[in-house]
Formats: structure tokens, sequence, C-alpha cells
């Protein structure tokens, strides 16, 4: 436990400025490879990979997971040597063959995270190979848990080498780290803890980093839905864009005239970024707002005040709203609204509920299900009627262009399939011949 504690203890004096990390080339040099490592495309609930690997002198655990039980232990991973000594680390506990010991610090929220554990082995007559478990490895063990992502590392990483690699993480996963800096594979500050620390709240991003062979041109986020920013092209290779906000309410406040300003405001990291424009998607269900054309992104000052508004590009029916601007970085924006559009909700933090992206999409009557492979541009439309009807399937760029139009008459149960060929995002909608939309998909294509 000692081991822990002074990690924790690095990790804290780091986040308030005691120690400074400066980037050099020394640094790129000795990046660091996990020697296992699961990425699943999509999360695995209740795990079971089991791998063989050396017996480690000392190791780094980093797991991507969330719980779905808070009150027990769960089982994150387990050491099983062949002669049957092991342990095993869970959300509250670390378990050995002879003892349970209590950890100071549980990880059993039901918010993803990411959780990095270092130890040294003190046994050091054993050469034989072990059994690296992650999850539970029998019937006997509980791992209800979600499992986005693992890596093992055959040795304690330097704290630098681990802040890079749980940077990777956090954008690719949507998760915010503890008030440390995000480093990239180059040594650049991405986003900086102390430059940014009112800021520091639901950082998501993406990026390109052929290090760890990621490559995402719109930013993921585990902990938020209410806005999301991409590109229609993937970005050079150690280029990223993120964003953080300042924590405030989801409400509106007078500004100037009849204008509101959203109370809720975010900063913009964009680094190696030059030519690329950047889409931003706001979920207007989340902004109380009865007419959403009225609705502008608005970009900010140092001392926020508006220096520009923006137009939406797109504004679908699902509710998202879409804008397209020119990144910078350290820029702030927001949302403006028309005083007689916007209610105002000025009461207590955190006063917005969350919506399921099903609910909004959904009709009481008819179930259309919409999937799309973003490598290839393949799209699949699952079609289920209550009633025979005549159908519209309608395929918009970011600028609203049609850019497919397909009408399909007096059909009850059908799966269409279609395919889009160049890279981009697109809006692909069915609507019936009233012209109601009864599915809309947001198509991204690499």
């Amino acid at each position: 436990m000692t081991q822990i504690k002074s990690i924790l203890l690095l990790f804290a004096l780091l986040s308030v400025g005691m120690i400074n990390i400066e980037a050099n080339d020394g640094y790129r040099k000795e990046l660091v490879y996990p020697k296992v490592w699961h990425r699943p495309p999509s999360a695995i609930f209740s795990p079971s990979i089991c791998d063989t690997i050396n017996y480690p002198s000392s190791y780094t655990m980093m797991i991507v997971y969330a719980s779905h039980d808070s009150l027990n232990t769960q089982q994150l991973w387990k050491v099983k040597r062949m002669d049957s000594s092991y342990y095993s680390i869970g959300t509250h506990s670390l378990v050995t063959e002879k003892m349970t010991m209590p950890l100071h610090h549980k990880r059993s929220s039901s918010t993803p995270c990411i959780y990095m554990w270092q130890q040294t082995i003190q046994d050091t007559s054993y050469h034989d190979r072990i059994q690296l478990f992650i999850g539970a490895d029998s019937k006997k063990e509980s791992s209800q848990i979600d499992l986005y992502e693992v890596a093992y590392f055959d040795n304690r990483t330097p704290l630098y080498q681990s802040l890079v690699f749980q940077t990777y993480l956090a954008i690719k996963n949507g998760i915010t780290l503890d008030r440390v800096p995000y480093i990239s594979t180059l040594g650049d500050t991405l986003w900086d803890a102390k430059k940014s620390h009112d800021f520091y709240n639901r950082i998501q991003g993406f990026g390109t980093n052929q290090d760890y062979n990621y490559v995402s041109i719109q930013s993921t986020s585990l902990e938020d839905s209410i806005v999301c920013v991409f590109t229609s092209d993937t970005l050079p290779n150690h280029s990223y864009i993120l964003i953080g906000d300042n924590n405030e309410d989801i409400s509106w406040s007078p500004y100037e005239s009849n204008i509101t300003l959203l109370q809720r405001i975010w900063k913009m990291s964009a680094v190696g970024v030059s030519d690329n424009m950047v889409h931003i998607k706001v979920n207007s269900h989340y902004l109380k707002v009865e007419n959403t054309d009225t609705i502008m992104l608005a970009i900010l000052d140092k001392n926020y005040d508006v220096i520009q508004r923006i137009s939406p590009t797109f504004v679908a029916d699902n509710g998202y709203i879409y804008y397209t601007i020119s990144p910078s970085h350290g820029m702030f924006f927001t949302f403006s609204g028309n005083s007689e559009d916007s209610q105002f909700f000025l009461g207590s933090r955190n006063k917005t509920q969350q919506i399921d992206d099903e609910q909004i999409d959904a009709t009481p009557i008819d179930k259309i299900e919409i999937t799309s492979n973003t490598m290839d541009g393949d799209f699949v439309a699952s079609i289920h009627l209550i009633e025979r009807k005549s159908i519209e399937m309608i395929i918009q760029d970011m600028a609203g262009k049609i850019v497919y139009h397909q009408a399909l008459r007096n059909i009850k149960d059908y799966q269409y399939q279609g395919k889009i060929s160049s890279s981009g995002i697109y809006i692909v909608s069915v609507i019936d011949e009233n012209k109601n939309v009864l599915a809309t998909k947001e198509v991204i294509v690499y």
C-alpha cells in the first residue's frame, strides 16, 4: 500500500504545481507500450479474460471501467502463479491467498473512471510464468463491471509516461483526469491543469495519435452528452481538439438587449490544428428553449464578453443543433438565445435531467433502427411499421445539402441498405408521407 500512497502523493503534488514536468525530446524516446493491451470496440460487461505473462519484478495496470454494484467488491483483475499463490485487486479490497486488505481508496463508482495501480513484487525467487485474469476467473467471483480498456506494463511506468498514457485513455473515452495536465506523446501540453483550472470539468476531445493507433474525428464523453465537437476530416498526426467547461448551470442569464447567454462556458484547446474546420453539436433538449432556430453559438473574449455570434449550419429534427467554426487555441464559447424564447432557470447547479437518446428519437407507433459502419460508409435502416405506408430516405451533409434521396412505397417490414462513399459527417433521416420524422442518425464516414 505504501507504493500506491506515494503515487497518489506525486499526482497530488503535480496537480497543485509543486512538481514541474517539462516536455523534451528525452521523454519522447522513453515512450512505453503495454505488454498486454485489450481495447474492445465497445464496453464488455462482466469480463473474463486471461493472459499468460512472464513473472515481473514490478508492474503497472491501467484500467477503464464502471462498476454496476457500488456496494460490494467487484474484481478488477487477478494475478495467479502456477503454484496457486495469487492476489487480486477489487474495487474495495486487495485479496491475497491468506488475507484481505481494504483499499484506502475505493473505486466503486458507477461512473466510468481510469484506475492505475503500480506494485513492486517482493518475492524474487519465483521465475515461472503467471496468469493475468481481467475480471472474474470463476463463478465464485463477482466482476459486475463494464470494461472499456485495460493495459498492463511489466514495470513501474514513470510518472510522466503514466500521464501520457492516461491522457490517451482520457481523450479516447471522454473521462476527465484528476487535475493533472494532459500530455501528448510528443510532450505537448494539451490541457493545462493550472491555466485552465476553472475549466477542468467534463473534458472531452478527439485527435490523431499514431503512436497508440488512435484516430478519431469526434469527441466521445462518458460524462456528458450536451455538447460534442467533431470535424469532417482526420486531423494530422499529433493534433488534438479538446474542450472543457466552467461547471456552471445549464440555465440562461440576461446579457444585453433581448439576448441571453447560457451560464455554462466552454474553453477549447487546439494543438497542431491549422486548416481544419470544427463542428460543434449541442443537444437542445438540455437548453430548455422553445425555438431552436434562435440559438446561436457565441464566441467570447477572455472577459467572457461576446465578440461573435454564429448561426446554426444545420438544425436536426431530433433536437441537435450544428455549428461550424475555425478553431483557435484558448478560445471560449457558449450559446446565446432570445429572451422571449429562452426559459430562465437560475436555481441551484445541475438541474438538468439525463435524457436518453432513445427517448428523443423513439416514436410510439413505428420502430426504425439505423446502424452504420464508420469505416466504409455502409448503413442499414431496419424499418418495422404498424401499418403499410410510404416513406422517404434522405441523407444530408453538414451544410444541409441533400446528397441522397429515395422514396420507398407501401412498405411495412423492410431493411434498407445504403452506402455513403465520401468521408464526412452526414444525417440520415427517415420521414413519412406527411413529412413527420420517424428516425434520424448521425453517420460518420472516415
